[in-house]
């Protein structure tokens, strides 16, 4: 996510030292799909990236060890807490080990602590950046707290580093399919084969998309390909009978293969079923069979909320001259099928006049477009980006209680988004809550690394609360981000100075001044 400018939002902003003033950069970032979180598997944490942890001496290597093994023990048995303690302890050994730092990341994840997992991932990363295992770990944190564009960054750095590691391509076609870059996620797949990559996962990934696509040779072809080298994969089997199934020419030859797929209980079940039930039913003489029936019972058991498993169900049965429960299904076909289609209407009028409102906001007329804004509430509470521009609004009205309260909502909403998580930090820092602004800008640079001003607003509390050291790193990657920022290197040759770098000092300050800063 990137920063887009919107003046009307921000003024300029000094924390309350007055030792750091700039120009705070708003913006407002794009809706986030949604994504998938079935891959990010409970059993994915592998325990040997903890084998090796950077040392510096021969005790504290033994020591290091020893707490590490019973931290990664702790964490086979599922002692979470237990394991926590023990990462903490070798994170205060070695300040400088990604190992401790990781292997805590993974605890917090299984605590159901995503972001405060992301941000111990973020810092493993900081410390061993060229480590595949620190860059997946914020890759798939990424995906659990809904922040697709970030995990696709990540996992491409994932491939830089390990251009053949098979769970970077699948995680990344996921999300680009679930964020409806279909072609993009197969062409993805099909590059991982041309590599050699001949993992069941990316043939069975791969022949869905073809087949999402409405290429149902060319799925049929990658399944058959994938079932040469894995002949006994339920995935790929489910794969090629749907594929087989979306052919008229190929139908009935599916049977076999949905059937041994519902066997082994795959993952797509439902899918299977429904697919397996509608074949039986039209292979029927008559058009009704009794497995049909079972099957398509079973895909609407499976697809509670899926109107097609609904819909063919309900035709089934009416074939069968059951024709109340037809009738039931049919009416909750209809049902689902009218509430989709109201949130699609939903989802198109709230944008239109989302933009309505920010246009009136950017005209100055405030007060039109906080009553446009509380319409869109009571119409759509759930969608985050109406309390996010409700939030900048408040600000801009001075109004900085409610203004917090409308950005803490919009990060409830939406936790992966890192706007939510900036906005809260700066309302924070603004009414002297720097801890917990503190919290909030650390999940969001967690989120999004590359967000300058992110990292400069947390350069800015940490330098508030003390904590200098940090302050000047925080700086530095902000000023990496934003090397032409002339407010930023005022802030950082200001906060140089006071930790007695006169030199360093110095040369911020000539930059500031070749900037055009006065």
């Amino acid at each position: 996510m990137r920063a887009q400018s919107h003046q009307w939002i921000m003024p300029r902003a000094a924390l309350l030292s007055g030792l750091l003033f700039w120009l705070v950069g708003p913006w407002i970032a794009p809706a986030v799909a949604k994504v998938p979180t079935a891959s990010l598997s409970e059993d994915s944490w592998d325990e040997d990236s903890l084998d090796e942890p950077a040392t510096p001496t021969d005790d504290t290597a033994a020591t290091m060890a020893g707490l590490l093994s019973e931290a990664s023990r702790a964490l086979e048995l599922n002692e979470l807490e237990k394991a926590s303690r023990l990462f903490e302890q070798a994170r205060e050994l070695d300040a400088d080990s990604a190992m401790p730092w990781l292997g805590l990341s993974e605890a917090q994840r299984r605590r159901g602590n995503h972001l405060e997992a992301l941000t111990s991932a973020r810092r493993a990363q900081s410390l061993a950046p060229d480590q595949p295992e620190t860059v997946r770990q914020v890759a798939r944190l990424q995906i659990r707290v809904g922040a697709p564009a970030e995990a696709l960054e990540s996992l491409a750095a994932l491939r830089a580093l390990r251009p053949d590691d098979v769970e970077s391509y699948v995680l990344a076609a996921l999300v680009l399919r679930d964020v409806q870059r279909v072609e993009e996620a197969a062409d993805l797949l099909r590059s991982a084969l041309d590599r050699g990559l001949a993992s069941a996962s990316i043939f069975h990934q791969l022949a869905l998309l073809e087949l999402a696509l409405g290429n149902a040779a060319s799925a049929q072809s990658v399944a058959r390909r994938g079932l040469e080298q894995h002949p006994e994969n339920a995935s790929i089997q489910l794969a090629l009978g749907l594929a087989l199934a979306a052919d008229p020419e190929t139908r009935a030859s599916a049977v076999e293969l949905l059937e041994a797929a519902i066997e082994k209980d795959v993952p797509e079940a439902g899918k299977a079923h429904l697919e397996l039930g509608t074949l039986l039913l039209e292979l029927a003489e008559n058009g009704c069979d009794s497995k049909g029936i079972e099957h398509l019972r079973a895909a609407r058991q499976l697809l509670p909320d899926s109107a097609e498993a609904h819909f063919r169900l309900g035709n089934g049965l009416r074939a069968c001259g059951d024709l109340e429960g037809a009738k039931a299904a049919l009416a909750e076909f209809q049902r689902l099928n009218r509430q989709s289609e109201a949130r699609d209407h939903g989802k198109r009028s709230t944008g239109a006049s989302l933009n309505q409102a920010q246009e009136l906001a950017a005209q100055g007329r405030l007060g039109s477009a906080l009553e446009l804004l509380q319409e869109l509430i009571e119409a759509s509470p759930e969608d985050d980006r109406v309390w996010t521009l409700k939030a900048k609004v408040l600000y801009s009205m001075d109004q900085r209680p409610r203004a917090l309260e409308a950005a803490r909502r919009a990060r409830e909403l939406m936790p992966g988004r890192v706007e939510n998580h900036y906005l809260e930090g700066l309302f924070l820092s603004q009414m002297g809550e720097l801890n917990e602004a503190r919290a909030r800008l650390e999940a969001a640079v967690a989120i999004d690394a590359e967000n300058g001003d992110a990292q400069a607003l947390l350069a800015a509390v940490l330098a508030e609360l003390g904590e200098l050291e940090a302050a000047a790193g925080a700086f530095e990657r902000a000023l990496a981000l934003k090397p032409t920022d002339p407010s930023l290197r005022l802030a950082y040759g200001r906060l140089l100075a006071a930790m007695g770098r006169e030199e360093e000092s110095r040369r911020q300050m000539e930059v500031y001044r070749a900037l055009g800063g006065r």
